[in-house]
């Protein structure tokens, strides 16, 4: 099913996806995503969140944000994602 959306925002309880490390990923590719799910840093709700942007991506979607659901910024419906809100976000591309 082809979306024709630019843009997707999922929202959870972590600000964005999160490395090994816990630090917030600001930019990454539908690839990247895959490779977190295989080496397992990424679990639980997390892999199906990931799951739907790559799902979405392949579906026309031009780039999906995982926010903070509690803390998102709606403002980004509309705008373009700069580094300074990457920062507390995912941009999957």
């Amino acid at each position: 099913m082809e979306l024709n959306a630019a843009r997707l925002i999922i929202a959870g309880g972590t600000s964005g996806v999160l490395d090994e490390g816990g630090a917030t990923i600001g930019r990454m590719s539908a690839r990247d995503a895959a490779r977190l799910i295989k080496a397992g840093t990424a679990n639980k709700g997390m892999v199906a969140k990931l799951e739907a942007c790559r799902r979405a991506l392949r579906g026309g979607v031009h780039e999906v944000l995982v926010v903070n659901g509690r803390e998102a910024d709606l403002g980004l419906l509309h705008r373009p994602v700069g580094r300074a809100a990457a920062s507390a976000l995912t941009v999957i591309a």
